[in-house]
């Protein structure tokens, strides 16, 4: 029995990473009440998240699922690529498939979010128990260390074991003493999973699919006489050769080797000598089989014949179905992400709210968290009535490099983002629909100068191009993804956190619309230019 491990007592350092700033306070708050051996440190992207394990200790990791960049699957697979600090997800959008795909790479528990407090102190202990379970593997690893030498170059499967007897002195199960590296890849049982623990607790199934192993294994430890044997063995549906001995009275060795490719190979050579046999009865074929044959041909060749004479008026009708299908798409994935981007500000309402009323103290910190989520909640739902508006051109002769000149002087800019303008010629004169080109402008530029968290520097440019005008937009900034790009003027696609996705789409459409086109060059870590063709007239 392992001891309980000192370390226990002792702060539990938790790594909290959610892109809701809102939520990510109330959790702390919440975990810190609920357990006071907590220190938690706070990531709001998964970059930040990485950059923290890199320069601090942490015990526990507990993340979001849905981020901007990288969900929480994803960050738990490249931790897990360097440290075994123990991972659980906790998100609002729980699903089956999400939890399968979750435990798969290796994440060490999953949480519901839920709008009560209650549900904190659950999570509280579903922390502290992935902690001290972790530190307790951690002890046991250390103690096996010495022995793996000795085992890790068999190329059989090793196991030693101890025999456990009834009350009557029958042999009933066993205890996994060691194993080596071999076993682990002919089973598939790691070493962790089954190291001291009865053979029915390892291998469920056992007792009832092969109890003449258990019956083999306490005859060996019982008379010392060593055995060998062949069985296909029915919880890990495999052929295993194997020879078994006893170093001392009450345990055994079982030394095996996986042959079930052998096995199936011996299947295959008894089955393709009966197909043979039979084959060679059914070449036998007489001229009425073949006359039926010719038959069934032309039946489905006249069948075939009908099914060319309606093809169109069904193809009509598929391509009509395919339309009201892509539209109830886009009308879902609108509503998905509506749903989802709307209920992190509102469950973040939902509990300050409940907290003020809980503790008056924090009642002044609470209504500002209300008040901060209410604008955002709104801030989103005027971003989704905007971008999906119906575009309509209502052109008139304009001076773009006057609109060029607004758009870019009124648009905030840190003082390390450097602006290089130059405007052409020929511009005073051109017909297009000032508000739309303005939204236009204003989509790029914002992003360009969003690109740039560190500073950089900002090219706006508008030239005559035969009887096209060309307006570009460049930054010094993160760039875009290789995986992105060919999403990136797709509505409800977005890499911002708090983004909408609709910017860009709207872009497009925008342009589209004057009977211009739009495009993009961009590598990543480097920069991105957009290019807007318009026609003058």
């Amino acid at each position: 029995m392992i001891e309980d491990d000192p370390l226990a007592e002792n702060s539990i350092r938790v790594l909290l990473v959610d892109d809701e700033p809102s939520q990510m306070e109330l959790t702390k708050l919440n975990l810190e009440q609920a357990d006071p051996a907590f220190t938690i440190a706070l990531a709001p992207t998964p970059a930040d998240a990485l950059k923290h394990l890199s320069d601090q200790t942490i015990d526990c990791i507990v993340s979001d699922f849905v981020m901007p960049g990288m969900n929480g699957i994803q960050l738990c697979a490249e931790v897990k690529k360097t440290k075994t600090i123990p991972f659980i997800i906790y998100t609002a959008r729980g699903s089956e498939e999400v939890a399968s795909a979750a435990f798969a790479i290796g994440v060490d528990d999953y949480v519901k979010k839920e709008p009560n407090l209650a549900h904190y102190k659950v999570l509280a202990r579903r922390i502290r128990h992935a902690v001290e379970k972790s530190w307790a593997e951690n002890r046991f690893k250390s103690s096996e260390d010495k022995y793996h030498i000795l085992f890790s170059n068999m190329l059989d499967g090793f196991a030693y074991c101890k025999m456990i007897y009834d009350k009557e002195g029958k042999p009933e199960g066993f205890i996994y003493l060691e194993v080596n590296d071999a076993f682990e890849k002919l089973t598939g049982l790691k070493r962790e999973e089954v190291i001291g623990k009865k053979v029915s607790e390892a291998i469920p199934g056992i007792r009832k699919g092969n109890p003449e192993v258990i019956e083999t294994y306490g005859r060996v430890a019982s008379t010392g006489h060593p055995e060998t044997f062949e069985l296909f063995f029915k919880p890990l549906r495999m052929w295993l050769s194997i020879s078994a001995y006893s170093p001392k009275d009450g345990y055994f060795v079982a030394i095996f080797d996986n042959i079930t490719q052998r096995k199936k190979a011996e299947s295959v050579m008894s089955a393709t000598n009966k197909e043979l046999t039979e084959t060679n009865a059914g070449l036998q074929v007489s001229n009425i089989e073949l006359a039926m044959a010719r038959e069934d041909v032309q039946e489905h060749a006249n069948r075939l014949e009908g099914l060319v004479a309606n093809g169109e008026a069904k193809l009509h009708d598929s391509e009509e179905r395919l339309r009201r299908l892509e539209q109830m798409d886009t009308i879902s994935r609108i509503g998905a992400t509506v749903a989802h981007d709307l209920r992190g500000p509102l469950v973040a309402i939902s509990q300050a709210a409940e907290m003020a009323k809980a503790k008056q103290e924090l009642s002044d910190k609470m209504l500002g968290l209300i008040s901060n989520n209410a604008e955002r909640s709104l801030q989103m739902i005027e971003a989704f009535r905007e971008g999906t508006r119906e575009v309509r051109v209502v052109k008139k002769k304009v001076d773009l490099s006057s609109l060029v000149k607004e758009v870019v002087e009124t648009m905030p800019r840190p003082g390390n983002v450097t602006l290089d303008m130059h405007l052409g010629k020929r511009l005073s004169d051109v017909s297009v629909d000032p508000d739309l080109i303005r939204r236009v402008l204003d989509n790029l530029v914002r992003n360009s100068v969003e690109a740039m968290p560190d500073g950089g520097r900002l090219a706006v440019s508008a030239r005559r191009d035969g009887e096209d005008v060309v307006v570009e937009v460049s930054d010094t900034g993160i760039g875009v993804k290789e995986e992105d790009k060919k999403h990136l003027f797709e509505p409800l696609f977005t890499t911002k956190r708090g983004g909408v996705g609709l910017g860009l789409y709207f872009v497009r459409m925008a342009v589209d619309a004057h009977g211009g086109a739009v495009s993009f060059e961009s590598k990543f870590d480097e920069g991105t230019t957009f290019t807007v063709r318009l026609p003058t007239s």
